[in-house]
């Protein structure tokens, strides 16, 4: 039975992993992009915390730790098999991420996150918490604007290593960042 167990778990991480991943570097580089370029120093997530809030960055959590699940389940139904659950987990993430079965365009990812802040800044306005709906209107409007900007140009989500890498308060790093690349 945890055999089973592990198996099915490392199936849902490499199936589910690679359109957390990119929800979450979507929303560590447009919290970048939106605080503005000399705010390095006090806010080193940028606005990242504040677009993730709520599901989006608890089930990146989630999923970020079923790897150790699956290595808990095998190893219950036999030591040796922890790791190859641990294994299995990386293996299903590279195919189902060479497959292509989740979106890879940004505007995907951005219209989540957007969807995200205007639900939340409802639920702001309804519970009369002003000061977080003016903060939730500030996100919403960066947000329209950067979903304005990439628009059409199918650009696919950075990975964790790009958006880290993108300077604050740039709108169009990746927009030039891909143009670059296609040269």
């Amino acid at each position: 039975m945890f055999l089973t167990i592990s198996i099915v778990i490392a199936i849902i991480y490499g199936l589910c992993n690679p359109f957390f991943t990119r929800l979450n570097a979507t929303g560590i580089w447009a919290g970048r992009a939106i605080a503005s370029p000399d705010s390095e120093n006090t806010m080193s997530n940028g606005f990242h915390d504040a677009i993730t809030h709520g599901w989006p960055s608890t089930f990146v959590f989630l999923f970020s730790i079923l790897p150790l699940l699956s290595f808990i389940a095998g190893f219950i139904h036999k030591w040796w098999f922890s790791f190859v659950g641990l294994f299995l987990s990386i293996v299903f993430y590279a195919i189902f991420e060479k497959l292509g079965f989740m979106p890879k365009n940004i505007i995907h990812y951005l219209t989540i996150l957007f969807n995200n802040i205007k639900r939340r800044r409802s639920t702001y306005e309804k519970k009369g918490d002003f000061e977080r709906m003016r903060a939730a209107d500030f996100l919403v409007q960066n947000l329209d604007k950067i979903i304005g900007i990439y628009t059409n140009l199918g650009i696919p989500a950075p990975s964790t290593i790009i958006a880290k890498k993108a300077p604050y308060g740039n709108l169009y790093y990746l927009a030039v960042a891909s143009v670059i690349k296609e040269k």
